[in-house]
């Protein structure tokens, strides 16, 4: 078994979602005692199995031979421990649950019965997972599945699927835990058992949760509930709602959280009343803590402790105590939040290292914040630094999807932007530096070697088969989808079929990772330091790096003659700062008001550059290029801009002074520069003003596309035509193609070999999906009687094998998407970059049709011209912005587009 992950949510208000959530993952040994004769046989049974079972088993090695009526006896022997070993677990006597268990299991074994010994095993660890003795438990279930499969017993064996999934999932091994619950998932749907299925469905909730992908997790929390009501089960949903509570708490709604558990709790009681209480109190501690109101989440996690039947239950207990020990911190109360806090940590060190590491893990950062309150900021920085080891090596472990490797690296933002404070008050600044390259687009980074190395493209005839199966369906779900006229019902429906697509595309690229070798010859890069970037770093060029922070946030400027350092505000002050910004900006100007618009972007641009730039201003000194790596709502930010200090009328904007480009970190923009490539031979491939017969002929001053639950509802863009042909204009006929009105297909683009150019330009509407990324998408012509739905989705852009040097996005808020703190913004850039493209361009907001037209004849006239492309998206810009047409100066028509990735 691979070393137990340890990623963890240690974000304040998300750490508080992560309380307790054991209960009711097991359901309670079957006892029915079924002979054998009268079970369903599985199409897995091997006879083999059962005979190797008998020979190797206690009766082969002298055990006299039993007689039929002693075989019934020790059967109704074996059966009576069980439901001994059930009833146990219901009142919550685990240890008590184990002994009869083991009983159970030695007769078992004894007489030679594989049934009742894989009931037993089960049993016995399922009493071990709830004593938090999960390393244990995990090869019982092993030990026990063949011979439930052997059995033919289906239900036995959904449980066995469930059990080693709850388990792992605990261990970290993710991967492997979303496989063994997906299993277990189809065979309870198969048997038609409601509950069963509710059980899985809430285990499968908790692990995406713990991933942090909030959107599935709701999605199989509320099925979970809905399935414990149509069930009868009143214990089922009461720890559904629980779970339904989480996920809210995990979405920053708290109130909402709060009142979902008060309704779990007002639910009638049950036999397991108690101990399910104690879980469903302690999440309603966590709400609180996360609400803010401390004083409530010591009296409530207070009350969780006092439950008799808690001293059974460990792991809750050792939640609790952390959830204390948080809430005794939020109120100053130092002393008594580190008591509570050693508390935890001697619970977690005696329930061991690998079982439930995350929770030990949110321990040792809540002792390191108290330690640096109480002014040990040593110890405090060397607990972090150790916790920063453990997570770069825990990152390899979290490959369930593309979203939640993302979402696991972000869940320790926290922890870094804490070591990095730590690392700069001892003046540290290379140090700071490096921590926020560890910080800084991990995920991304992984991912990106992994796709330009073609592993994910290696597949086997089969694996290619059912990929091209699955995306014909998806195909079809979403081209009724974008239908503005379905029924909500039929939608709903729908998106549950398309989120079960999703799932078995998922499950297909974990067995291709697990599968091809090419994934083990992966070569991830090493991550740049501030000293190799000092020594690299161009004459004139100022790499720009931040990393926004809870209580501070840091700012690093590197040039060839060092590096400096500089605090910020908060996080959500810049946050503030940012939004007004860009409310103000990327609304339309109106014919009046004009001047009093202008000087209320300058005083808010110049506010800006005084807060982010300034502090670092020397290095700026004869700076004619800045590569920036945003962090957080930076990414939403048009630089160019802001306003520099003590500029007059001709050099108002920053643009004015330096080249802005973009990337997610300085390692992921090395690797980007020293990819080795062949350089297309052919120049442009450009594709878009798609005709919407729906959508009549009235054009649209803007590129914004309108989806909500209705679908999608798009316009004719007269402009983007003459925006192609402008720029196709530019390049010899046989160096270039051009698939414009009906042509401008999702299939064309396919079918064009897109690798082979080195420009591939989209002037289009665009879709943009901010909850999956992967969904976001260029919408092209919508025939729907083509194979493809229309939309080339971000999924699908990663396929396509690129070679350029740029991809441009010309369109709406093509460069917004999932914001993680740390990775930067999932969407349509990301997979242009992972699917080999050297940079982006892409837009802030919904931009102008005429004006973007005309700024991307005079880029394409700059890069024609072989300047970099930083310096050609500049001149596009200031020629804009120095205008005298007000329909082209003003920062709303020129400022939205941004450039990602490399210049050179």
């Amino acid at each position: 078994m691979r070393q137990p992950s340890i990623l963890s949510r240690l974000g304040a208000a998300v750490l508080a979602a992560a309380a307790i959530i054991g209960l009711g993952g097991f359901a309670p040994p079957d006892v029915r005692g079924r002979p054998l004769a009268g079970t369903q046989r599985s199409p897995l049974r091997s006879r083999g199995t059962l005979t190797s079972f008998v020979r190797s088993g206690p009766a082969a090695r002298g055990t006299a031979r039993q007689t039929p009526a002693s075989t019934q006896e020790t059967s109704k022997a074996i059966d009576a421990l069980l439901a001994k070993s059930a009833e146990a677990q219901v009142r919550g006597e685990f240890a008590e649950m184990q002994q009869a268990a083991e009983r159970a299991l030695d007769l078992s074994r004894a007489s030679g019965d594989p049934l009742r010994t894989a009931r037993a095993l089960l049993a016995i660890a399922t009493s071990k997972f709830y004593q938090s003795k999960i390393v244990d438990a995990v090869p019982l279930l092993r030990e026990g599945l063949p011979l439930a499969v052997a059995a033919g017993d289906r239900k036995l064996e959904a449980r066995y699927y469930n059990g080693l999934g709850l388990n792992l999932r605990e261990l970290g091994e993710h991967e492997e835990a979303v496989d063994y619950l997906r299993r277990g998932l189809e065979l309870q749907r198969a048997e038609g058992d409601r509950l069963e299925q509710s059980r899985v469905l809430r285990n499968i909730a908790v692990l995406y949760w713990m991933l942090g992908d909030t959107e599935r997790a709701g999605l199989n929390a509320r099925q979970a509930h809905a399935l414990a009501v149509q069930a009868g089960d009143v214990m089922f949903q009461k720890l559904t709602l629980e779970t339904v509570a989480i996920q809210q708490l995990a979405a920053d709604d708290p109130d909402a959280s709060v009142e979902t558990l008060n309704r779990a709790l007002g639910l009638p009681p049950t036999p397991q009343a108690p101990l399910i209480d104690m879980e469903v109190l302690g999440n309603l501690a966590a709400a609180e803590l996360a609400r803010g109101r401390y004083d409530a989440a010591v009296a409530t996690a207070t009350r969780s402790l006092d439950v008799p039947q808690s001293s059974g239950y460990p792991f809750g207990r050792a939640v609790m105590y952390g959830i204390v020990g948080q809430s005794w911190y939020r109120l100053g109360r130092m002393d008594e939040a580190l008591r509570w806090l050693m508390k935890a940590r001697e619970s977690w060190r005696t329930l061991g290292e690998a079982v439930h590491p995350t929770r030990a893990l949110e321990t040792e950062l809540w002792i390191a914040r108290v330690l640096r309150r109480q002014g040990e900021k040593r110890a405090a920085l060397d607990i972090d630094l150790a916790l920063l080891d453990g997570m770069d090596r825990a990152l390899a472990s979290t490959n369930v999807n593309d979203v939640s490797r993302a979402t696991a690296a972000t869940t320790a933002a926290d922890l870094y932007t804490e070591t990095i404070g730590l690392l700069l008050e001892q003046g540290r600044i290379e140090d700071g530096f490096d921590a926020s390259e560890r910080y800084h687009a991990r995920s991304f980074l992984s991912t990106l070697a992994e796709s330009r190395s073609g592993a994910a493209r290696a597949l086997t005839a089969g694996q290619r088969t059912r990929e091209a199966a699955l995306a014909s369906r998806a195909s079809g779900v979403q081209k009724q989808l974008w239908d503005p006229a379905l029924p909500a019902p039929a939608r709903a429906s729908l998106t549950r079929d398309l989120a079960a697509i999703d799932d078995e595309f998922d499950a297909l690229r974990r067995e291709i990772r697990r599968s091809n070798p090419k994934y083990a010859s992966v070569r991830y890069p090493a991550l740049a330091t501030a000293a190799e970037l000092i020594a690299a770093q161009p004459r004139g060029s100022v790499l720009l790096s931040f990393v926004l922070g809870d209580e501070q946030s840091f700012a690093w400027a590197i040039t060839g003659r060092g590096i400096t350092a500089a605090t910020l505000p908060a996080r959500s002050a810049l946050e503030s700062q940012v939004g007004a910004y860009r409310r103000m900006i990327a609304r339309r100007p109106s014919i009046s008001g004009r001047a009093a618009r202008r000087a209320s972007i300058e005083r808010a641009g110049r506010a800006l550059y005084h807060t982010l730039i300034a502090p670092l201003a020397p290095a700026f000194a004869g700076a004619t290029r800045a590569v920036i790596i945003p962090d957080g709502a930076l990414h939403l930010l048009p630089f160019e801009a802001l306003v520099p200090e003590g500029t007059g009328t001709r050099h108002r904007w920053w643009v004015e002074q330096v080249a802005i480009s973009e990337a997610p970190s300085a390692s992921a923009l090395k690797t980007i520069d020293e990819a080795r490539r062949v350089r297309p031979t052919l120049q442009l491939l450009a594709v878009g003003a798609p005709v919407y017969p729906e959508s009549g002929t009235q054009g649209s001053a803007s590129r914004e596309t309108h989806m909500a639950d209705s679908g999608l509802q798009l316009v004719a863009l007269p402009f983007s035509r003459v925006e192609l042909e402008g720029i196709a204009s530019l390049y010899p006929a046989r160096a270039r193609r051009l698939y414009a009105g009906g042509a401008a297909t999702e299939d064309a683009v396919k079918q064009a070999a897109p690798g082979g150019y080195r420009y591939v330009h989209f002037a289009t509407h665009a879709y943009v999906n901010d909850v999956r990324p992967s969904r976001s998408g260029i919408v092209l012509d919508m025939n729907r009687k083509a194979k493809e739905d229309g939309v080339l989705q971000a999924g699908e852009v990663m396929a396509l094998e690129l070679n350029a040097d740029l991809v441009t996005l010309s369109a709406c808020s093509t460069g917004l998407g999932k914001v993680l703190r740390g990775e930067g913004i999932l969407g349509l850039v990301q997979a242009f970059l992972y699917a080999g493209s050297r940079s982006v361009t892409a837009s802030l907001w919904n931009v102008n049709d005429a004006a973007t037209a005309t700024l991307m004849r005079e880029f394409y006239s700059g890069l024609r011209r072989e300047l970099p492309r930083d310096a050609a998206l500049r001149g596009a810009k200031l020629r804009l912005a120095r205008s005298a047409d007000p329909r082209l100066n003003d920062p709303y028509y020129w400022a939205p587009f941004v450039l990602v990735g490399s210049s050179k």
